[in-house]
């Protein structure tokens, strides 16, 4: 299985953002890190500019990460 980076998943978490807008969802994904670990962060698109956000949705691996924002936009949307 190919290595899946953090790299890979900003850009993942770019066109699940662009999925949610269509949407009209008012929530974001916002990428991070926490002790050598990725995060995803959910952030409305106003605090998304402010650099800030509601909660921490999952930290760990990447691959975690990305399954984390799959799960979120299955039982949200």
């Amino acid at each position: 299985m190919k290595r899946y980076t953090h790299k890979a998943l900003e850009s993942d978490v770019e066109a699940l953002n662009e999925k949610l807008a269509n949407k009209g969802h008012n929530m974001r994904f916002k990428t991070g890190a926490r002790n050598g670990y990725s995060a995803i962060d959910l952030a409305r698109a106003e605090e998304m500019k402010k650099g800030t956000c509601q909660r921490m949705l999952f930290g760990g691996s990447p691959r975690e990460c990305l399954a984390a924002c799959h799960e979120y936009m299955a039982n949200n949307l």
